[in-house]
């Protein structure tokens, strides 16, 4: 608990007192059960919401590196069990122009897989 501030340690804090008044918490001695305490009080409410919230104002900011950008997305798409059209559409809409138009007029047509998308954004970052 040494590693909690603010609010989390004020929860734990009072709980702790209560072992005075005979009252115990089976997070005291089990780890899973503190972990799931924590998640349970202080954890995101919607996980899966706040990654496509994440995803949809994702974006690659002039000299930002594409490895960071696809990194951040896929950490959050990782979350959400789109299929590879989805992920393929939304990877397309957050990157920023100077990539998209080469996307688009790609010679043998605008990849249709997230895969193709993912490499060929990262040959097209390469121009730039």
């Amino acid at each position: 608990m040494t590693y909690l501030t603010g609010v989390a340690l004020d929860w734990f804090e009072v709980s702790l007192t209560q072992e005075e008044q005979d009252v115990f918490h089976d997070w005291f001695d089990n780890w899973n059960a503190f972990v799931h305490e924590l998640h349970m009080h202080f954890g995101i409410a919607n996980p899966k919401g706040e990654a496509a919230k994440m995803l949809d104002t994702l974006c690659m900011k002039p000299g930002d590196k594409i490895a960071t950008f696809n990194v951040e997305f896929l950490k959050h798409a990782s979350q959400l069990g789109w299929n590879n059209k989805v992920l393929c559409h939304h990877y397309y809409k957050r990157l920023p122009n100077c990539i998209q138009d080469p996307l688009s007029t790609h010679e043998q047509g605008k990849p249709t897989t997230f895969e193709e998308m993912h490499c060929l954004a990262i040959v097209y970052n390469r121009c730039y």
